[in-house]
């Protein structure tokens, strides 16, 4: 680029200044260049190292195809490492074939004969073309065959049922086993189906067996109920939450044409902001505005825009210091009914001190 546009020496290097970075910014800071050249033969002297052939080698052996990796892809740089190497066609055509993933595409290629790289890749992908078109093949019969099957199934049902109604069930214990030598089928899974856990016998269920253990209170100690639903003793838990007012200087009570409302003292905010339903309450007659306002954060997105203006007498903790300008804000902007700003608070007959709280 600097050369298509003629840059001069200045120009380059300040361009090399401001995209250096680790080392090689460490190493450029602190350097004198006489011209261009001297820089780029210092620059490569130092970072730039031509791989060794064993590091080539390597390389090139590491090289495999993965499974979902296209032919394409793979050869084409199987064949730039094989080039790098300088070996021949016959050399890189054996390398390349011991790479592919396929074992079935492997043994197909190697049984072919190819003069060059573009022979060898035509046998590739019409051997992937024609794989594709069979496994799409076979997942359309075995689709077929699916809905064949199932089919089948349907018709067959009540039969099966019928079966599975006399098999015996995987769980059965072993004495169940030894009892039912010499019966029917019908009468085993009759017995099967009122199988006792608790004594492990067959003829009635759990919850009929007479060696079951009689439910217990943990509370009393009594049997025939749980500790649920113990009458004799309940725990009634009472939870007292005991709230403590919070004390805030800035927290004020005012009003504006005899109507209160809270008020929060903020001397970071140079307008007097009132809440929309509040204004509404005191019949303020509203004057069309665009004011928008800005919070923290962006500088260039306003948070929010005023509704309406209105000029006002504002009385806070009894004081009225004279009409000022209030903006109206929607209801969920903000928390308290009206935010006092400095065009009240910097009036000259209002006078606040800060203490401690």
């Amino acid at each position: 680029m600097a050369e298509l546009n003629c840059w001069p020496y200045a120009l380059r290097m300040q361009f090399v200044r401001s995209y250096v970075v680790g080392a090689a910014r460490n190493w450029f800071i602190g350097r004198d260049f006489e011209n261009w050249d001297e820089f780029t033969k210092k620059f490569r002297s130092t970072f730039v190292r031509q791989l060794r052939m064993a590091d080539r080698w390597e390389a090139m052996q590491k090289r495999r195809q993965a499974q979902d990796e296209h032919i394409m892809a793979y050869l084409q740089e199987k064949s730039r490492l094989c080039r790098a190497l300088a070996l021949t066609f016959g050399e890189s055509r054996d390398y390349i074939i011991q790479g592919i993933y396929s074992k079935e595409l492997a043994m197909y290629v190697l049984g072919r004969n190819h003069d060059n790289e573009d022979a060898l890749l035509g046998d590739l992908l019409d051997w992937t073309r024609m794989n594709a078109i069979r496994t799409e093949i076979r997942t359309e019969c075995k689709q077929e065959k699916g809905h064949s099957t199932a089919k089948t199934n349907i018709k067959s049902g009540p039969r099966r049922a019928e079966a599975s109604t006399t098999s015996k069930p995987k769980w059965c214990s072993k004495f169940e086993k030894t009892e039912q030598v010499g019966k029917t089928a019908s009468e085993a899974g009759e017995e099967d189906k009122s199988s006792c856990w608790v004594c492990r016998k067959v003829g009635h269920w759990t919850r009929d067996c007479p060696l079951k253990k009689a439910r217990k209170c943990f509370a009393c100690g009594a049997e025939g109920h749980f500790a649920r639903d113990c009458k004799s003793q309940q725990t009634v838990n009472n939870v007292t939450m005991s709230k403590e007012p919070e004390e805030n200087p800035y927290i004020k009570y005012g009003s504006i044409q005899g109507v209160d409302m809270t008020v929060l003292l903020d001397t970071g905010s140079y307008y007097t902001l009132l809440r929309s339903s509040v204004a509404e309450r005191c019949n303020l007659k509203l004057r069309e505005t665009k004011k928008m306002l800005f919070g923290l954060g962006s500088v260039s997105v306003p948070s929010v825009s005023a509704v309406g203006k209105a000029d006002v007498m504002v009385t806070v903790d009894g004081v009225e210091a004279g009409p000022i300008r209030v903006l109206v804000v929607p209801d969920s902007v903000q928390r308290y009914d009206m935010i006092v700003g400095r065009n009240w608070l910097d009036l000259d007959t209002v006078t606040y001190k800060k203490g401690r709280w």
